[in-house]
């Protein structure tokens, strides 16, 4: 008995103990700190040669290349050469679809990003076919001294516009078409009715570079251009803001710190790439390797990015606002900033 009753203390003791250790809280295990993400980062494209343009659009990230058109997945990085083709220019994103130039070959593609499939080959009647952009019921393209109109609906040309001077980039918004007439000349922004194609007003810009850009957003259209600087640290390339409504050129702001070393016979002209997103208006300045982010308000300078690796092609690099991050092309690479 007695053996018995010992017994059956210990095992009243055991359990009043388990129970006891049951309602102890456990020790957290602090979670291992995370390596802070890195901001900016590059994402190879193998085989690609030159690359040269990139738009965001249905969930991912295009770019065009001497080895045809990429698709990068924004969230993977993953990349996939979706249409192969001996090069490929300028990429922008219109009715659900992807539409890209081809240079000297003449044509707009039309590739459909849902069934990676060449939906239309559309042959321009002139060239070289560089920028495009679309408007609310077309697709225009510039080809030298032809500006042309595709109807989306029959991916036909339906209209143009021919001019002595040579046509360079053109976008839309801000209540019209824009395009840049004339470039490495005494050059002018054009602005087009787009529903009947007809210049409205010729805006007088000098110097505006056939690589540079113009784009629309924030309540103006923002135009670069690139004087001729010697190695006397002028800078390479000015930014204008137009008022969309008046033509007038409101703001007219030097960008980087020129090009050094140039000899006093030598000359430099800067590549410039334009964007707009993110409530900013990005400037990537292809000579010197720099990205300026302002407030399109005021042009206050909001960031600057040194060292940017650049200088996708001899025509300079693409950029692109989309997917949380800025998409700048570089040789043989896509560079991301994280927003």
């Amino acid at each position: 008995m007695e053996t018995d009753r010992a017994t059956w203390w210990l095992g009243l003791a055991l359990s009043f103990l388990a129970i006891a250790c049951a309602q102890q809280p456990r020790a957290s295990v602090p979670p291992s700190p995370e390596e802070p993400a890195e901001r900016i980062t590059q994402i190879r494209l193998p085989d690609s040669g030159y690359i040269y343009d990139v738009t965001v659009a249905e969930g991912a990230v295009w770019v065009t290349s001497d080895a045809g058109l990429f698709r990068i997945d924004s969230a993977t990085s993953d990349v996939l050469n979706v249409l192969p083709h001996d090069y490929l220019f300028r990429v922008f994103p219109g009715y659900g679809d992807i539409w890209i130039t081809t240079g000297s070959f003449g044509q707009v593609l039309r590739f459909d990003p849902q069934t990676a499939a060449l939906v239309a080959e559309i042959d321009v009647g002139a060239g070289p076919v560089t920028y495009l952009a679309t408007s609310e019921d077309a697709v225009w393209v510039s080809a030298v001294s032809d500006l042309v109109r595709i109807d989306p609906a029959t991916n036909e040309v339906v209209d143009r516009l021919r001019s002595e001077a040579t046509f360079g980039d053109v976008t839309f918004g801000e209540g019209g078409l824009w395009v840049i007439a004339g470039p490495n000349e005494e050059g002018a922004v054009w602005r087009i009715d787009p529903v009947v194609a007809e210049v409205q007003q010729k805006i007088p810009l000098a110097n505006p570079s056939f690589w540079n850009e113009i784009e629309a957003g924030g309540g103006a259209i923002w135009v670069t251009s690139s004087p001729i600087a010697h190695g006397n640290g002028d800078p390479l390339v000015f930014l204008h803001r137009v008022d969309p409504w008046t033509g007038d050129i409101t703001a007219e702001v030097p960008l980087g710190s020129g090009a050094f070393g140039l000899g006093p016979k030598e000359r430099a002209a800067s590549h410039a790439t334009l964007a707009v997103g993110a409530g900013s208006l990005w400037a990537l300045l292809g000579y010197e390797s720099l990205v300026v982010r302002m407030d399109p308000a005021d042009l206050g300078v909001v960031e600057t990015m040194e060292a940017m690796p650049g200088g996708s092609s001899d025509v300079g690099s693409g950029m692109a606002i989309g997917a949380g991050a800025v998409w700048v092309t570089a040789s043989e690479a896509v560079t991301r900033v994280s927003l």
